[in-house]
């Protein structure tokens, strides 16, 4: 597409993508109903063919039918007339995206305010060899979304992307760029991932609540089939009555196989003023994001992970951490000297908080945590034993409730006491770390010229004992923008007001 074309629509296939959750929904409803129907039936195949000889069945299948078809040709209508009345318009300085249909909307994005022009495609997308190009702005309004998504074949959205990330360098530096300037990132990769490095990932990537989750709806689906074949029924009413286990139990299949998948064919570079991040297989996904665009990183680690020290880091700006799609982590799950290695060849600008000391939580804060237990478990002690005596249960039901009840408290005690080791803080002097969690943890590395504000709470209780903890908050989205700084001093807490002033 020749940038000289400035007004156009999104391919068609936006439509069908669009309608596609719809026949998803659909199906799920018709495959639910399965139950009701063979419970008329007692699952007899000769119930089933009388009731399709019936007249009076036949004909509000038949009515049902059509008012489905109705409604699903509306949609339809209505779908293709809002693809038809939408156009996207570029100008030189902005990106207009117009849809005159019963309300007329007009959305422009100044170009200079761009921070990512990032492309994505899905299965559907590369069969037919469309993609998904997504606009990010600066803007803390929309920064839980993303501001453009258009739908164009796919060396359109490379055009076009290429297009943009000229214009926003000719805008910021003044300076006009010929097009043979432009970097190809596609010539050589920093980073490139091996079969072993996939698979390796995968596995540290596995949350253990999914793996608890699966097992469990596994264990529950065979006893549920077990119990049935005792009583008499079928398989397929069987089956039909255990639609819901059947969910969870693909649900968290495919949630352990995108564990896997997710960073097929990696790869990261870092260009003059950019960083290049391409992965993906049933999703993929390719970021051309500017340097300085880039609010923080944070190092992630799953309890696997933890127990196995390795480390996996996100990049966390505008726009690119709206959904789990678009998360983009620059290195896969790998040892602190590869990961060290990794940051000082593609963000040298964050290496001195992984070189750093990170400073743990004062001793006196071990008062804290006790006292919040103690609280904690006179809470789940007085609710345990409510229920005991209000309920009146039997004996097998009020020996759960005391196992359930141990166990809580002896969960909240690890956590307490795994906490009170991962967190802490580091000082630098460009920028502070920050590093939280109990059986997984997570370090964020923010420089102090991104910090938007920063949080200090204090109760009683913290005011005697002269401790303090905060958050620190910045431009990104809502799952990405708080930042918990955990116990700290109150002389050392101020360190961090001066180099946030010295900025």
């Amino acid at each position: 597409m020749s940038m000289e074309t400035k007004r156009f629509r999104n391919h068609f296939s936006d439509v069908i993508e669009q309608l596609g959750g719809l026949l998803i929904f659909l199906f799920i409803v018709g495959v639910q109903s399965i139950p009701d129907i063979l419970s008329d039936t007692d699952g007899d195949s000769n119930d089933v063919v009388a009731l399709i000889d019936n007249p009076k069945y036949t004909m509000i299948v038949i009515i049902v039918v059509i008012t489905i078809l109705a409604v699903l040709g509306l949609i339809i209508g209505f779908k293709v007339r809002r693809w038809y009345k939408t156009w996207i318009i570029i100008g030189n300085d902005t990106i207009t995206v117009e849809r005159n249909t019963l309300r007329s909307v007009k959305n422009t994005v100044g170009i200079k305010n761009i921070s990512n022009v990032n492309i994505n495609q899905n299965i559907f997308e590369m069969i037919i060899g469309t993609c998904n190009l997504k606009l990010d702005t600066n803007s803390l309004s929309t920064a839980d979304s993303t501001d453009i998504k258009l739908i164009l074949k796919k060396q359109q959205g490379e055009e076009l992307r290429n297009y943009i990330n000229r214009r926003v360098e000719e805008i910021n530096t003044g300076t006009i760029l010929e097009k043979e300037e432009e970097v190809n990132p596609y010539v050589k990769y920093d980073i490139e991932v091996t079969s072993k490095d996939i698979i390796t990932n995968g596995f540290y990537s596995l949350s253990v609540g999914t793996i608890l989750l699966f097992l469990g709806s596994l264990a529950g689906f065979i006893a549920g089939i077990v119990s049935d074949m005792n009583d008499g029924k079928t398989i397929i009413a069987s089956l039909g009555g255990a639609i819901t286990l059947i969910i969870l139990i693909i649900g968290s299949l495919y949630s352990m196989a995108k564990s896997f998948l997710k960073m097929y064919d990696f790869k990261a570079r870092r260009g003059k003023n950019k960083l290049y991040i391409k992965y993906g297989l049933y999703n993929k996904v390719d970021f051309a994001i500017p340097i300085d665009k880039i609010n923080a990183i944070v190092v992630h680690q799953t309890f696997i992970a933890r127990i196995f020290r390795k480390y996996s880091a996100e990049i966390v700006n505008v726009g690119l951490n709206d959904d789990d799609k678009a998360s983009a982590y620059f290195t896969f799950y790998c040892s602190r000297k590869q990961l060290k290695s990794y940051i000082d060849k593609l963000l040298p600008e964050f290496s001195e908080g992984i070189d750093g000391d990170i400073k743990k939580q004062p001793d006196k804060a071990k008062i804290k945590y006790i006292v919040d237990f103690l609280i904690n478990s006179v809470i789940v002690l007085i609710v345990a034993a409510s229920i005991i005596y209000y309920v009146n249960p039997s004996k097998v039901f009020e020996m759960a409730i005391v196992a359930g009840s141990a166990f809580i408290l002896f969960y909240m005690f690890i956590a307490k006491i795994l906490s009170f080791i991962t967190c802490g803080v580091f000082i630098g002097d460009e920028l502070v770390g920050v590093r939280e969690g109990s059986m997984g943890t997570r370090y964020s590395l923010i420089k102090y010229c991104n910090i938007q504000y920063i949080t200090i709470n204090q109760n009683i209780l913290e005011e005697k004992l002269r401790i303090a903890k905060g958050g620190l908050h910045i431009l990104a989205s809502m799952l990405h923008d708080d930042y918990l700084i955990p116990y700290m001093d109150e002389n050392e807490i101020s360190s961090i007001y001066n180099n946030i002033i010295k900025e």
